[in-house]
């Protein structure tokens, strides 16, 4: 179980297995649990650190070798942060963790270990990506 959410009354979570990942959301009113949407990515219980919905058909999720990527239903995927890219040559490697998406889904917020929150916001300013705050995991 990753991604642990809760919105309007609704627990979400993915699953993640060798072959894919599953989101699951469990109305709390109801006791009723839905299947969702599944997304194709080889090996992804060993791949994955942490996932959020980005949109009704894509996620984005951070991997244990420091990018963050977007990944639709499709398969398709698309690299939104590398730490070889980001992190200069000699220094402790930027690497992202913990992932969060604002309520518009507009925004993604990383918080990362290990190194100064300013460079990773700097990198996403580069690379063109919106973002809001870096946040806690409380502050959803």
């Amino acid at each position: 179980m990753v991604g642990l959410n809760i919105t309007a009354g609704v627990l979400s979570w993915f699953q993640v297995t060798a072959t894919e990942i599953t989101a699951q959301h469990h109305v709390i009113a109801t006791g009723e649990t839905q299947r969702g949407n599944q997304y194709p990515l080889p090996h992804a219980n060993f791949r994955i650190g942490d996932i959020v919905q980005a949109g009704a058909d894509a996620v984005i999720y951070s991997d244990k070798q420091g990018q963050v990527v977007r990944l639709e239903r499709t398969g398709q995927t698309a690299l939104l942060f590398a730490t070889h890219d980001a992190t200069p040559d000699g220094q402790p490697r930027i690497v992202p963790w913990e992932l969060g998406i604002d309520q518009r889904r507009s925004s993604r917020v990383l918080k990362r270990i290990g190194f100064a929150l300013s460079v990773c916001a700097a990198v996403l300013y580069l690379k063109g990506l919106p973002f809001g705050a870096f946040h806690s995991p409380l502050a959803n």
